[in-house]
């Protein structure tokens, strides 16, 4: 069976992305595929596969003031070193075609995925959230990345229209961490509700309204309920781990018992999530595993990225109206919250999964 290099979006301590490499990881073990994957110089996981086998880059961009000469003998004897072990290249799920990630990250991955098709790998894109396009420059150079696809895979509509608008090969299924699935205990009790605040745009300014509506809601289930706060980010020293420690000692101090929870294991995270029976956070990923444990969810958005991505994802399971703008997300009481129909809920989680684990079959099984 053939070997796959892949490249996405985690290694830089944020959950959702290292949750990706954990669940698209999982899903090649269990298939006895060999693979690599490219990592940056320096990197954190927040949760870490037991096994993984890494490769770096000499990107572009990192050395373009080495002079052109250099730059081709770095990937020269790289691309020999690299591309001669494996069938395919897949660029897993994640949203870094996002010009918010920067024109260098774009170029390089323009340039790892037209090598790969230069050198007879099958180049894949899964998960992905493309766009919103906003300049001319941009929608061009991200259709000329996908264009080295074999296919792209997409995790919410309004990708797959774009693509499908500028005739880009493409498939809606949904994110990677679908993958998780099977190991969902729905008969688990549900008492925890769990709060995540991502730092982002104005989120910082209007703290106090954020921290203030947890509150609420804390105060209105903490009877009967085990209160949550989970960062996204692991670091100490990061605004967003900082900024949910924060909220924690906020909640704790108005005397309500709370826990703080950094959870680095993939069992650890998934039994958290298992027995929730409320999400309310503006990280993507709470929302989607939010969603696969049959959770119900309530989220916000800070720009059409996120609008796009989170509405969409909830658009699935017919509740993109739980994805509020900020202005009245802040305003969100318990009362508010239309309890998640968890029957209704799961089956759409099983065809999300099929979906996705097709798709994975569909990539190791062309590259036998």
């Amino acid at each position: 069976m053939g070997r796959i290099l892949l490249f996405g979006a985690a290694f830089h301590d944020n959950l959702g992305d290292d949750l990706i490499l954990n669940c698209v990881d999982l899903t090649l073990t269990q298939n006895n595929i060999e693979r690599s994957y490219v990592v940056p110089l320096t990197k954190k996981l927040y949760i870490r596969p037991e096994q993984y086998e890494e490769t770096t880059v000499p990107m572009f961009t990192k050395y373009k003031n080495k002079g052109k000469k250099i730059v081709e003998i770095l990937h020269f004897l790289w691309e020999k070193q690299a591309f001669g072990k494996y069938n395919a290249f897949v660029f897993y799920g994640g949203g870094y075609t996002n010009q918010d990630f920067g024109l260098k990250n774009l170029i390089d991955i323009y340039i790892l995925a037209k090598k790969a098709r230069k050198n007879g790998l099958k180049v894949y894109f899964t998960g992905q959230t493309v766009g919103p396009c906003n300049n001319k420059f941009y929608c061009a150079l991200l259709k000329k990345i996908y264009k080295q696809a074999n296919i792209v895979f997409v995790r919410e509509q309004f990708s797959f229209d774009y693509l499908r608008k500028v005739d880009i090969k493409s498939r809606l299924v949904a994110d990677d961490v679908l993958l998780i699935y099977p190991y969902v205990n729905y008969e688990i009790e549900k008492r925890r509700v769990i709060f995540n605040y991502k730092v982002y745009g104005d989120s910082q300014k209007e703290k106090s309204k954020i921290f203030e509506m947890y509150r609420r809601m804390a105060f209105n289930c903490a009877e009967d309920s085990i209160i949550t706060v989970m960062p996204f980010r692991s670091s100490l020293d990061s605004q967003e781990y900082i900024a949910n420690r924060e909220l924690y000692n906020y909640l704790q101090q108005a005397g309500i018992s709370v826990e703080f929870n950094v959870e680095t294991s993939l069992e650890g995270l998934l039994k958290v999530f298992t027995e929730a029976k409320i999400v309310v956070g503006s990280a993507y990923h709470s929302v989607v595993l939010g969603k696969i444990c049959g959770a119900t969810v309530y989220t916000t958005y800070y720009d059409e990225y996120y609008k796009m991505k989170i509405g969409g994802f909830l658009g699935f399971y017919n509740e993109e109206n739980n994805c509020l703008p900020f202005d009245e997300f802040v305003e969100l009481e318990y009362s508010d919250l239309k309890k998640t129909n968890i029957e209704y809920s799961r089956r759409v989680t099983a065809t999300l999964y099929k979906n996705v684990a097709d798709e994975w079959k569909e990539i190791i099984y062309n590259n036998e």
